[in-house]
Order: C-alpha cells, then structure tokens, then sequence
C-alpha cells in the first residue's frame, strides 16, 4: 500500500514539474515571437477641426490576431480619421499611408476591424526596413468615389488606398486616378499557385474587372435581401387577413417556392398590410441610391433586361421599352402608384417640380432628392423590408425570408491611387487581408465573403462543414419521420438512417415512401442509399444538409427535394434563428447577379446614381403626375420612354473615356457655314476639348457670300446675254463691222463661259457640277485668251505691213491657235473619263480624327495643271505681241485695248487656277476668288464692246474721229478705210 501511495505521489510530482517546463517553454516561445514581431502600436484619434481627441495604446495578440481593445474600438464614433504607428516609431521618421474607408464620421466601426491587419503587415515590412504608419480617414461612400484627389495645384488630398463599390470603380480607373493590378495578380499566382478568377466568386470577374483589367481587390459582398416584421403578420392573421409567412418561415409554401413567393405576391401583400395597418406595407430603401438597386433588381427577377447593349456602337442603353417589358412593369403602377410602398422623396423638391412649368427637354429635369429621416431610419418596419446585408435591425420581430427572383449582388473593392509611392507595398497590405488564415477578411462580411467557401463572421461557425453537419443529423440509426410541402399540403415520409462506409446516408425504399402522398417524386431514387456529402449530385447520390434540421435530396439531374425532420417540431425550433439566416443568406446569394449583369463592370452605370431618373420616375407614380417632357398627358408607357431616354443619356460614355468615337455629321447650316458633329457612342462636356460642329467643305448658295456670288454672276451673265443680242442686231454699223463681228461673239461667248462656270463652284458637291466647272473654266478662259490673241496679232502684222498675204495669212493664225483650243478640249474628254467627279477626302476633327467626307476629284491634277499651263504660254503671247504693237497709233485703238486686257487677265487666270487648288477652308478667300473670276471677264467685255454698243445706239458720237483696221479677203493688200 505504501509503494502504491509512494508510486502515486512521484508521478503527479511528475506531472506538475512537466506542465511547469512547458508552461515556461511555451511563455519562452511567445517571449521570442514577440521580440521578432511588434505587439504594441499607438492609435491616435482627431476631431473635424483636425484636433487631437485621444490616443490609444494597443496590444496586439498574434494568437486570435486581434488588438485586445478591438471591442472598444468597434464603439468609437465622431472620428475624423485615425493614424496608427508602432510605438517603437513614434519619434522616428516613417511614412505614412492615407487609407480611405466608406466608414462615416459618426462611425468608426469600419475602419477598426481593417487595423487588426496593420501589425502584420507592419512586421512584415520591418524585416524589409521599411517603417510605415497608416491613416484611416473616415470619408464615406460618396467622397470615396466622386472627391477630387492627387491634383497638387489645388491641394487636393491623396490617398494611397480607397474602398470603392462596385459601382464606382471603373469611374476612378477611366480618370486615371488608380493602377490596375494585373502586375501583381500574376505576381500572385506565381507565389501561392492560386488565381485570382478560381479564388473568388464567379462574379468577381464582372464587378472588379474592366476590359481584362482588374481594379481591385474584393473587399466585401452585399446583396439585397428580404425581412418582414412577424407582428404585422400575426396581427394581420388573426384580424383574417389572408396572408402567411413568407418561405422558408411557413410550412404551408409549395416545395417549389420561387413559382409562387414572386413579386406579384409581394405586391399582393404589400396591399394586405397596408388596408390592415393603415401604413404602407413594403419598405424599399434603407441607403441613399436603393431605388435604383431595387428597379434593376426588380427587372432581373423578371427576366427582363434592364441594359442592353448595342454592338455596333458599343454602348449600354436602356432595355426597358419593349411592350412586352412595359406590361411586367405595370405592377409597379399598382404597388407605388396606391402608395402600398413607404415614400422616400424630399418634399420640397416634389413640391417645387409639381408646381414649376415642365421642361421641354429631359436634361432639363431637376433632380428629386432624397429624405434623409426616412431612408436612414430602420426602426419602424411595418411589413416586407427590402433591405440589404448591412442594415441593423436586431428586434426580435423583424424575420429573414427567402428573395422573390434573384437579388442583386454589390459590393466594394480595395484599389491604389495612381500617385501612391508604395504599390507594391500596399498588395503585400490586400494579400494578408485575404489571407484565409486571418479572420478578419470573414469579420468584414456578414453572410459570405468573396473567395470560395469563406463565410463572414454571422456564419463562420455554421458552415464550417456541410457533410460533417449532415453525419451529426443522421447520427442515430433506425427510421425517422420527415416532412415537406407540396401544393399546400405537409406530406410525411420515413427515411432509414444507414452507415455508408465511414459516413452517414438515408436508405429509400419502396416500404419507407409508400405512404406518402406523391411517392411519385420518389420514383427516381428508389431502392437507393444516399451519403451525406458537401456537394449535392444525383448522378453520385449524394445528399447535404440544408440547415439544422433539413436534408436536401436529388430526385433527379435537375431538381432536389428538401425533407424537414420532426425532431424539430418535438424540440420547437421552429422560431428565426442565426442557423436560419445564414441558410438564407446562402440561398440567396446563390441566384444573385452583379446589377450590370450580364456584362463586365462598366463606368457609366454609376451615373444613373447621379442622375437620378428612377427616383424621378417612382414620383411620377407615387403623386400619379403623369406627364413628361414630350407630352402634358402622358401614359406609364409615356414614363418609361422618359426614364429609358434619361438613361440612355446617364449610360452614354463621355468621349473623352471612348477610344473609337462614331458620329455623324448634319446637314450644312448656311448661314454659319458649319455642320454639326453628333457624337453616337458618346457625349462631350462643355470644357471645349470637343468640336461641336465643322465648317461645311463647300460654300453653301444660301450664305450670304454664296448670294452675293450668284447674284453677280447671274447680273454679269444677263448683262453678257444683252451685249451678244445687241452685237448681232447691229452688226452692220460700221463701229462693229469694222471691230470684226466674230471676234466679239467668240469673246463674248467665252466670258459667257467663265460666267457659268462660277455657279458651279458653290453649293453641294456633285458629279456634274465638279466635271462641268471645270470644262466652263477652261474653255472660257482659253477662248477667251484665243480671242484676243488673234485680233491683236492681225493688227500688229497689218499695220507692219510684213510679207503678208491676208488671207493666208489669217487662216494660219486661226489654225493655229484653233489646234490649241481642240487641244484643250481632247484634254478635257481625257481628265473627265479618267476619274469620278466625286471622291472621298479625310477632314481632321481635334481629339477624335478624321472624318471622310465628299469633294471634288483631284485625280489626274497634272492634266488640269498642264491645261493651265497652255493658258499660261497663250497668255505671254498675248501679251508680247500686243507690246509690239504699244507704238501703233491711236487710230489702231484695238491694240491698245488688247493690251490692257490682256495685263489684267494675268488675275483672272490666276484666278481660275487658285479656284482649282485652292482650299475651301478660308470661304471669303474662296469666294473672293469666284467673283474676281465674273468679274474680271465682265471688265474685259465691257473694254472692248459697251463703248462700240454705245456709239451703235447713238449714245456717244466719238467714232468719227477715230480709225479702224479693215481687212479685205478678196484683196491682195491691205488698206486703211476711213
């Protein structure tokens, strides 16, 4: 006995010497650890006015990776923003990083959970010799996404982090405000073999990611859900309403739920409570912007596409305005427009929008606020509550339900600003935010968080392991009741619990079900052991566990069942539970979508927010104030072709943020020679980096310049038309006989051409008009040139008296220069058949490119040119031989004539050829050139022919003094006649 007492006595002196060494070895270990790693950190706090409120001294636990005051952080309010350091770097030179939160002033709650992650990353930059503080500045959702930041001239304040919604993160990447973080993504793969795309969510992708770009780091999820105050119901019941609890709270729902809880009972409801209550009966918005969340979600739920995309334009607009769409929509009419919804609209806006004549264009409109007392309040629910992850209502009354359709899937991001110095530095930050070994990733979430199978801090515990939950209900052999709904009816089926290897299953033969009502559902999976698991599959037969006491079934490749077992009527768990919430929570968000599903995050949807038409378009059916801005009475299909055209406004990018621009051009405006540009994939901000309009590539015959052209030349044209009638009708007075009859008609004629030829130049462009200007042009001015040329080399030679024979003589000059007229003409068939007459030309646009627009064809320019050219050597011999004759006697007063117009049709063919290279950029230059060229032709004609007219008329009586050169062709000399 005294050895067995002596036995006993050394082994539990034993026992305490062992827990004594390894109490101290393990008090060792943590000694070490925390002279390896940072335990003790300073927070410091600040007021508005940027004055110091208090300072915290915080001690870390690097075992639950926590502060110890992490619950006393939770309850600070009235903060500013908080810098927190390692006490050791107080007095040291550090840097410190600016951290934008969406916490709000009166609450600090957001930022105290992310500084759980600063001692970390703080130790793991230390190793690094980099020694940082960080700053958590409370801005909010609105200031996070739309304040100006990083701009130095106006002082702007810079953050190196900001949490963005989804929303709003494509707006801050397209104005260069942050890095996208495809660098360190693939950085990451490389070194934990994980990508991102199979890390998160399966719609990670579309919110976070823009043109294969990432933007961020999810940060945290948040879909719409659904609450409802379980008095009201109660109440309502009993006072023989017709209304039940909404699924999964009532047994009496259909197994298929989601055909019958749809938003067509929400509004069936919704009415009840409010003829019940006297209060409206759904609650829509508990945050700024719900409404818009609520339509679009509404829309997905009802299959109906609230964007839609036009591929050749690549824009988002509106898809709301199909008949089809319009009459699922109607129900919106009934559920606002009967005011069975709680309003949320500023009055004073309504008021002064009801009371204020209607604008005559949309974007006109003013904007209709919100009510703040209303939206942020949360404390009275009378009925259904629309409500999001992140609304606090703790009252044992307000119950979680199941989503009419599919809810809306939001949430926020971590990004880095463009100007931070320290990028990489602040991902090594995200990665141990993400990092699943750190609890506060899952803290920041209530329900799930965005990576795979990581739930937030309301259900961390619950679903820790669906196929171990679902061995624990199965846990006891034999054959237990369970039960389901079907069509109104609870149906009770018997199912035999089994060992299936080392886990638990059912067994369902024909004897278990044979009972039930509609064994048919059974028909499928017969004679068939079912294991639990963590994955639902008929093909593996397999089952998982629903919630607490619920079991879910394949009954075939495509449906399941889910079986209830009576264990928990016996134990009366049938009240809301936190197991409850989280089943919803993940039903729920299993069928969410992003809100720009189903296309990638876009900017622009952020600006509907901005703009604000569904809030605009609930007032209209709220105060059933049905007119809009293209009619005074207007119907609900009136008000959402208002709403879409506000939309497609709100959707449609700014150009600056569009790579390839379409636009058209309008037609030409005459008066200011400009035509409009219409941007169709885009919109220009009124900053003028954008051109609104271009000048017309022509002149248009409207503008006054064009005017002024047409009505000379057509004067000119009418007064040449007088002159060649009255040369005819009085050709044989002898001041016209003797000036030579066909040399007035043929110079005549040809300032005739010339004349026609301006008409051509403005106006439209055209085929014939470009190929006939020209034509006009050149044999007007060549004839013209020929004219005079011949008259003043036959007076040179008659009165040099030179070897002349008259009319051999005159037949060579006319041959002559007659080939070269041909000539002309054989190039002008040549240029006309070898090109169109119109051709495409590019015109720049500033900031957008060129454009291609319709001009004249200058294909085959040189033949133009080298017709000028002809003109040109024709003209230097006018003048030549007119200055042999500037010694010829008064008498001989034709050459003198010829001379001067010779020297002055040096301008009007210049003239011409600048008309043909000219550009039509500077309109009053190229007018100015059209009518030098009437004009100077009408000068000339009226040098040479208006004094002869004169004399014929007997209007001047001068001719009797002069002389005049006659040539005889049946005469072998020549004489001068009196």
């Amino acid at each position: 006995m005294k050895q067995k007492n002596s036995f006993m006595y050394i082994y539990i002196v034993f026992i305490i010497i062992f827990n004594k060494i390894q109490i101290c070895f393990c008090q060792s270990n943590d000694e070490n650890f925390n002279n390896d790693n940072i335990g003790k950190f300073v927070l410091e706090l600040y007021d508005l006015d940027d004055s110091l409120i208090s300072k915290y001294n915080l001690h870390y636990n690097y075992t639950t990776y926590y502060f110890n005051e992490y619950d006393e952080l939770k309850l600070l309010a009235n903060i500013k923003y908080g810098i927190i350091c390692s006490e050791d770097d107080i007095n040291k030179e550090r840097e410190t990083l600016i951290f934008w939160n969406i916490s709000t002033y009166s609450q600090f709650t957001g930022s105290a959970i992310i500084l759980n992650v600063f001692p970390i990353w703080y130790n793991q930059q230390k190793k690094n010799n980099k020694y940082f503080c960080m700053r958590f500045d409370s801005v909010g959702w609105y200031d996070n996404g739309y304040a100006d930041i990083c701009d130095d001239e106006h002082k702007y304040p810079c953050p190196d982090i900001i949490v963005l919604g989804t929303t709003q993160l494509a707006r801050r990447y397209h104005n260069n405000e942050t890095i996208n973080l495809n660098k360190y993504i693939r950085n990451y793969l490389k070194k934990t073999g994980i990508s991102f795309e199979s890390k998160f969510t399966k719609y990670a992708y579309y919110d976070y990611n823009v043109n294969n770009n990432w933007l961020a780091v999810p940060l945290a999820i948040d879909f719409r859900i659904f609450k409802f105050n379980s008095t009201t119901f109660d109440h309502c019941i009993n006072n023989r309403y017709d209304l039940k609890y909404p699924p999964p709270r009532s047994n009496s729902w259909e197994r298929n739920y989601k055909e019958t809880w749809t938003w067509e009972k929400v509004l069936e409801y919704s009415k009840i409570i409010t003829e019940c209550t006297g209060y409206p009966g759904l609650k829509l918005l508990n945050n700024y912007y719900e409404d818009m969340n609520f339509l679009i979600n509404f829309c997905q739920s009802l299959n109906i596409p609230f964007f839609t995309e036009d591929s050749d334009l690549n824009i988002k607009k509106c898809g709301l305005r199909k008949p089809e769409y319009i009459k699922k929509l109607s129900i919106l009419k009934e559920l606002v427009g009967n005011h069975y919804v709680e309003k949320w609209f500023n009055e004073t806006d309504i008021e002064n929008w009801m009371n204020s004549p209607y604008p005559d264009s949309f974007k006109d409109l003013k904007k209709i606020t919100y009510n703040d007392t209303t939206i942020l309040d949360d404390s009275f629910i009378n009925g259904l509550y629309y409500a999001n992850l992140y609304s606090f209502t703790h009252a044992d009354e307000i119950k979680y339900s199941y989503y009419p359709g599919s809810s809306s899937l939001l949430g926020s991001g971590l990004v880095i600003t463009k100007k931070s110095k320290y990028p990489d530095e602040l991902f090594e930050f995200f990665e141990i935010l993400i990092d699943e070994k750190y609890p506060v990733y899952s803290g920041i979430n209530p329900s799930v968080t965005p990576i795979d199978n990581i739930y937030g801090n309301e259900c961390m515990n619950i679903n820790v392991d669906k196929k171990e939950n679902c061995n624990s209900l199965l846990g006891n052999d034999g054959i237990f009741p369970y039960y389901y709904i079907n069509n109104n009816t609870t149906e009770i089926v018997y199912l035999k619990h089994i060992s299936i290897e080392s886990d638990r299953g059912i067994s369902i033969d024909h004897y278990n079900i044979s009972n039930s009502l509609n064994s048919e559902l059974f028909s499928n999976i017969q004679n068939f052991n079912f294991k639990c698991d963590n994955h639902l599959s008929f093909e593996y037969k397999t089952i998982i566990i629903n919630s607490k006491f619920k079991i879910e079934i394949p009954i075939n490749s495509k449906e399941k069942l889910i079986l209830k077992s009576m264990a928990d009527v016996e134990k009366g768990n049938i009240e809301h539970d936190n197991e409850l919430k989280c089943e919803i929570y993940s039903h729920t968000f299993k069928t969410a979508k992003p809100i720009s599903f189903p296309y990638n995050n876009f900017m622009e949807i952020k600006n509907l927010e901005i703009q604000s038409p569904t809030t605009l378009f609930f007032a209209h059916l709220y105060y059933n104030y049905y007119r809009t801005y293209k009619k005074e009475k207007a119907t609900f299909e009136d008000l959402i072709d208002e709403f879409c055209d506000i939309v497609d406004d709100a959707l449609l990018p700014y150009c600056e943020n569009t790579k390839n621009i379409n636009f058209t051009l309008g037609n030409c405006n005459d008066a200011t020679q400009k035509m409009p540009i219409t941007f169709l994939n885009c919109k220009v901000e009124n900053n003028g980096s954008f051109q609104n309009s271009i000048s017309c590539p022509y002149l248009p015959n409207r503008n006054y310049k064009g005017i002024i052209i047409e009505s000379s030349g057509l004067i000119f044209l009418i007064i040449e038309l007088i002159l060649i009638i009255l040369v005819i009708f009085y050709q044989k007075e002898r001041c016209i006989n003797v000036s030579g009859l066909k040399f007035l008609i043929m110079l005549i004629i040809s300032c005739i051409l010339i004349n026609l030829s301006t008409f051509f130049w403005i106006g439209k462009f055209k085929t014939y008009k470009c190929i006939a200007k020209i034509w006009l042009m050149i044999l007007g001015i060549t004839g013209y040139i020929i004219s005079y040329s011949i008259k003043s080399r036959i007076i040179v030679m008659v009165y040099r008296n030179k070897n002349f024979k008259t009319f051999n003589f005159k037949k060579k000059v006319y041959l002559s220069y007659g080939f070269f007229f041909m000539f002309q003409i054989i190039l002008l068939t040549l240029w006309t058949f070898t090109q169109k007459g119109i051709e495409s030309a590019d015109m720049y646009i500033r900031n957008v490119g060129y454009i291609k627009y319709a001009k004249c064809s200058t294909k085959n320019i040189e033949l133009i040119d080298f017709m000028f050219f002809i003109d040109y050597v024709l003209l230097l011999l006018s003048i030549r031989i007119s200055y042999l004759g500037r010694n010829i006697p008064d008498e001989f007063n034709d050459s003198k004539k010829i001379h001067i117009t010779s020297l002055i049709s040096i301008f009007q063919l210049i003239s011409c050829n600048l008309a043909v290279n000219f550009s039509i950029d500077n309109t009053i230059i190229f007018a100015l050139i059209i009518f030098f060229m009437g004009l100077i032709s009408f000068i000339n004609i009226n040098i040479f022919i208006t004094p002869k007219i004169l004399v014929a008329l007997d209007l001047i009586n001068n001719m009797s003094q002069q002389t005049s050169v006659l040539i005889v062709n049946n005469s072998n000399t020549n004489f001068n006649q009196q």
